[in-house]
């Protein structure tokens, strides 16, 4: 899920937020500002933030809870239904969607290998 404090994943239950540390670098000159210190500032040098991309492996929303996987969740379903020999009819659509999904995709990885 995306949202304006961060992103979660909701699979591996972890929080990557959307504000950043400042850099030591940046927290420096801001101090050196409030206090009227006025001197040469590098601007692109090692203090600056680069805009390549995170690093970040995200911080763990609950320490103790192991989360299964998804396919792991609905091999469970799948057995539970089979076990009490009641259908489970939202499993069964989502199994359709996801199979009609990856036969689509796989069209198109064709498609795209003939130049059409």
């Amino acid at each position: 899920m995306i949202g304006s404090e961060g992103t979660i994943e909701l699979e591996a239950g972890r929080l990557f937020p959307e504000a950043i540390e400042p850099s030591q670098g940046i927290i420096q000159l801001i101090r050196e500002i409030e206090m009227k210190v006025f001197r040469t500032i590098p601007l692109g040098g090692p203090s600056w933030v680069l805009s390549g991309g995170s690093e970040t492996k995200g911080e763990y929303l609950v320490d103790d809870l192991v989360i299964p996987s998804p396919t792991q969740l609905e091999l469970e379903a799948f057995v539970e239904s089979v076990r009490s020999k009641k259908p489970m009819h939202e499993l069964l659509e989502e199994s359709y969607h996801a199979s009609l999904t990856a036969i689509l995709a796989n069209r198109v990885v064709d498609w795209s290998e003939a130049g059409l």
